[in-house]
């Protein structure tokens, strides 16, 4: 998968548990267990953060204040980047 697929990935998985579960919010490690479960590739943890740490840079996701780990948080900018090709392949 290339950067852009993974963010992609990790913007409508947000957007999905937004909408359909009572959690707005994804650490790196949901995204690393997402990956793996949902397309059977592994991401490990730093590289989760990286791409979380990515979004928020860019602000596709909301900064969550989390003490232990990177947590992104659904945004108004978050279904606007799900309609922007920048971030698909």
């Amino acid at each position: 998968m290339t950067q852009n697929q993974k963010l992609h990935a990790i913007l409508r998985y947000l957007d999905y548990i937004s909408n359909h579960r009572s959690k707005s919010t994804l650490t790196a490690s949901d995204v690393s267990r997402y990956f793996f479960k949902e397309f059977e590739v592994e991401i490990p943890i730093g590289e989760a953060r990286r791409l979380c740490q990515l979004l928020i840079d860019n602000n596709v996701v909301a900064d969550v204040d989390s003490s232990d780990e990177v947590c992104i948080g659904y945004s108004n900018s978050t279904s606007k980047a799900l309609q922007n090709s920048k971030y698909m392949d």
